[in-house]
């Protein structure tokens, strides 16, 4: 390979780290202002939401499946201290229920 393309490598390695990196090495709570450090605290819930919900649609045979999965594991989740296995065992049942209703 020629040397530019080593080059668009190394660039290309350093501008994926550096982001990923700097966080940890710089506090950024003393550098930002405290509304976009508690805003910057949103961002991995609506992320998570955005994979999650096209997702939750694509796999249910029936929109009504699907609503009733987001609505029952939503309840169960928001409190903090929620079982994992609870939540999910729940909404399967929840489900199940829904599927019977459906057929």
């Amino acid at each position: 390979m020629t040397t530019g393309v080593w080059e668009l490598i190394l660039a290309m390695a350093v501008a994926t780290a550096l982001p990923r990196v700097l966080p940890m090495l710089v506090d950024l709570e003393q550098w930002l202002p405290p509304t976009l450090v508690r805003s910057l605290g949103f961002v991995p819930p609506a992320a998570l939401g955005a994979l999650i919900i096209p997702g939750v649609f694509h796999a249910a045979d029936h929109v009504a499946l699907a609503l009733t999965a987001l609505m029952v594991a939503t309840v169960l989740a928001l409190p903090r201290r929620s079982s994992l296995l609870l939540t999910v065992t729940v909404t399967l049942l929840a489900c199940w229920g829904v599927s019977l209703l459906l057929v």
